[in-house]
């Protein structure tokens, strides 16, 4: 599912730090960025808004007043260089409250308590959003539900599967697809000569690892970790697969 979400600040060059902030992050879609909140006014009335970067000192109607005057407001996250302002922000209850300057990791915890707080603040997503549809016979692909389509996936192209909190992130070499299920959910579908899970963050197809160093596993510029709770049945996979004994 992707968030779609609007940047409100009057500073230009908070604008461009939250729009390249934006861009990183997979599951949002940025829809326009506004240097006021009077102008932000007719978008959010007029089409379906999941997320606001709400500036609070800002010319004419602060952010504060702007919230205030939303019947029903979407998940807001305040960003501002004054903390006093910190008591009304969740009295008003916001989603999170970022001091400027805003560091990237501050930013990407703060829009994960967005994905924690869909119940509250963004409409449910449709049951059984993520669907796989393999069978003993037939695991060369399977289907999954993302971003409103259900797209094939075939196993050979997946690098390694991330896990976060409510959804995954599947790794492919030229786009990364994301669906609400679980790594659990999945590795009881995929291949198991082929799958492995190397931590509880990660699921990984071994014919796609370049290397094994330590408890480093990498593949392609990604550096993933192997736990040690995963590192015996890891090591045994690989071992069925070795020509050097």
């Amino acid at each position: 599912m992707l968030y779609k979400c609007i940047i409100i600040d009057d500073e230009p060059l908070a604008r461009e730090l939250l729009e390249g902030y934006v861009q990183q992050v997979p599951f949002l879609q940025l829809e326009q960025v506004f240097p006021s909140a009077i102008e932000a006014s007719l978008t959010i009335h007029s089409q379906t808004i999941d997320l606001i970067f709400l500036d609070i000192e800002m010319p004419r109607l602060s952010g504060l007043d702007f919230l205030r005057n939303l019947k029903q407001p979407p998940a807001i996250i305040f960003t501002t260089a004054y903390a006093e302002y910190a008591l009304n922000a969740f009295n008003l209850n916001v989603v999170d409250y970022l001091l400027k300057p805003i560091e990237f990791n501050r930013f990407f915890q703060a829009v994960n308590k967005v994905i924690k707080s869909v119940p509250q603040t963004i409409t449910p997503p449709e049951p059984h959003q993520a669907t796989l549809e393999t069978t003993k016979e037939d695991e060369a692909y399977f289907f999954i539900k993302t971003d409103q389509k259900i797209v094939k996936v075939l196993t050979q192209d997946i690098l390694f599967i991330e896990g976060l909190q409510k959804y995954v992130k599947i790794h492919l070499p030229n786009e990364i697809l994301i669906s609400l299920t679980s790594l659990s959910h999945l590795l009881e579908k995929l291949p198991s000569d082929s799958f492995t899970r190397i931590h509880r963050s990660y699921i990984i197809n071994i014919a796609h690892i370049d290397s094994i160093q330590g408890n480093t596993i990498t593949i392609q510029k990604h550096h993933l970790p192997l736990s040690q709770g995963n590192r015996s049945a890891f090591y045994d996979l690989i071992a069925s697969k070795r020509l050097d004994g």
